[in-house]
């Protein structure tokens, strides 16, 4: 498709990708240390990138993570949308709208079927197609309320490292949590592992035998008398109790450990300790809801869903190739999408995001301007994707 713009990959750790987003997400002029610009490009190379020029200069880019998402029980690869920047001159001249166009147009052609982001403006990136997720969900709590696990039966090995000699077991429990925790997405190991290398946090992990069953990585921050928790996962109740009795024993260091919740979890039921344990959508370190689209509606087929069969009229102004009438069947637990059918409706691609990712109550559709679907459909549309809150898990 020809555009005005001069749009051209890149390299997002050259001079002109860096001050750009240097400009727009740092206070500038900025000087990094040899420390921080190591950092910068373990953590960008795996980033594809775009960036918009006039007169041979950049003024506007757009960086894609290459990723994995779990979509309804389903890791399948994802384009996270990243450093999106522009300078003064480029700000309401459509090079931000261009380079987002291009940004989906590649993802379609590398296969990554959905994508996510994180948004500093919801209605902005609803004119993408995006539609939002709910709140991460942060846990804040006394280590006191957590002394009955110091006494509670446990077993196994709990080893407690600087982050960068806990990556591979890090790695084993994300991966392994990734396919069972709908919304929750990984880097590729390069940026996974630079993360980790880079950061400078402590990690503790429960072992059993040699499977690795729980992992937590958590920065100290004496001054505030806080733990940080980055990200904790479990896969056994053994591996619960340990994480449990790990905070515990902190009760004498700070008075607060601050955590993203668990999956599937009932924090308050924990312990009882009046006053020491909040359950909270803003915390400090989180950043606010991520929003999810569908890339490619095709490349839907082998998600997780249940059983019925809807035929649906797509509309997508930046995807021409998802625009068209889909049948939506779920069989024994899996999703296929084939092209054609009498249709039951007719939805945006924000209300198919919406309904694939978060289960949205068909009802609501022609509310938020997506779509509407015939009554006779809603149920069976309901039963193939039920109501699910996706958990992104990571930060791009």
């Amino acid at each position: 498709m020809n555009t005005p713009f001069d749009i051209r990959p890149g390299d997002n750790n050259s001079e002109e990708a860096i001050l750009l987003g240097s400009y727009a997400f740092a206070s500038t002029p900025a000087t990094e240390t040899p420390e921080q610009a190591e950092r910068r490009r373990a953590m960008r190379v795996t980033d594809r990138v775009f960036l918009s020029y006039v007169d041979d200069v950049a003024i506007a880019k757009v960086a894609i993570v290459p990723m994995t998402t779990n979509v309804r029980n389903t890791v399948i690869p994802m384009g996270g949308i990243s450093g999106v920047a522009s300078m003064p001159a480029a700000r309401r001249g459509g090079h931000v709208r261009e380079l987002l166009h291009r940004a989906i147009r590649d993802m379609h052609e590398q296969g990554e079927a959905v994508s996510t982001l994180y948004p500093f403006k919801t209605s902005y990136y609803e004119k993408f197609g995006y539609a939002g997720w709910q709140a991460p969900v942060w846990l804040h709590v006394n280590p006191a309320a957590l002394a009955p696990y110091l006494t509670a039966e446990k077993s196994g090995t709990v080893k407690h490292r600087l982050s960068g000699a806990a990556i591979e077991d890090v790695a084993t429990i994300l991966a392994g949590t990734q396919r069972t925790v709908h919304g929750m997405s990984l880097f590729q190991r390069a940026k996974q592992d630079a993360w980790l290398s880079f950061n400078k946090s402590w990690v503790m992990t429960v072992h059993e035998g040699d499977d690795v069953t729980a992992a937590m990585v958590y920065r100290m921050d004496i001054d505030k008398q806080e733990m940080v928790v980055d990200l904790v996962h479990w896969s056994t109740f053994n591996g619960e109790l340990n994480v449990l009795d790990f905070l515990a024993r902190h009760v004498d260091q700070i008075k607060t450990v601050r955590m993203p919740m668990i999956p599937n979890e009932e924090p308050h039921l924990w312990a009882t300790y009046e006053g020491s344990m909040d359950v909270i959508t803003n915390d400090a370190d989180s950043w606010g809801p991520a929003m999810g689209r569908i890339v490619t509606v095709a490349g839907l087929t082998g998600i997780g869903a249940g059983d019925g069969a809807v035929c649906l009229t797509v509309s997508d102004d930046q995807a021409p190739w998802n625009n068209g009438t889909f049948t939506f069947t779920g069989h024994d637990g899996t999703l296929l999408v084939h092209e054609g059918g009498t249709p039951q409706g007719e939805v945006t691609i924000h209300g198919l995001s919406a309904l694939v990712f978060s289960g949205i109550d068909a009802r609501l559709l022609p509310i938020r301007g997506w779509g509407r679907v015939h009554t006779d459909a809603m149920a069976t549309l309901a039963q193939i994707f039920p109501p699910v809150v996706p958990i992104i898990e990571s930060m791009f």
